[in-house]
């Protein structure tokens, strides 16, 4: 997983020198550096995507959409809240899929495979344990 890191990091900052030759180069480099990728590994890097694409959106619902929908007079909640209830539980579902997906590899997986599942497992606890603090920013922020 470093060896992969590195290489996307050396094409980034080298990248001016493949566009100028080809700019396909960078294409081909990227799908060089995919190319290596375990099934595993692949299949856990579209998971730690997917979470953190959610994540991401959560918190962009609740700072700039939660707010502006509507909500019936003398009703607990509007149809923002219920949004945010499917995301959240959507959110829950990909965690366990992730989980399950990560225990499955540190047992039978490539030894690849297992660091990008422990890369997955870090991330899905960074996220569990920062949620509440930034969604109650977000919820700040969009109630301004």
């Amino acid at each position: 997983m470093l060896r992969t890191i590195v290489q996307l990091l050396s094409l980034a900052a080298h990248g001016n020198e493949y566009l100028s030759d080809r700019p396909d180069r960078v294409m081909d480099k990227l799908g060089t550096v995919i190319m290596n990728l375990t099934k595993g590994s692949k299949v856990v890097l579209v998971l730690d995507v997917l979470s953190i694409a959610l994540f991401l959106y959560v918190l962009y619902f609740r700072a700039f959409i939660y707010a502006d929908m509507y909500i019936a007079p003398d009703e607990p909640y509007g149809i923002s809240d219920i949004i945010e209830l499917l995301l959240g539980a959507v959110f829950i579902l990909l965690s366990l899929v992730s989980m399950i997906v990560s225990l499955v590899l540190f047992i039978r997986g490539a030894s690849q495979s297992k660091v990008w599942a422990e890369c997955l497992v870090i991330t899905h606890a960074v996220m569990y344990l920062s949620f509440t603090s930034i969604h109650a920013l977000a919820a700040s922020y969009g109630s301004a």
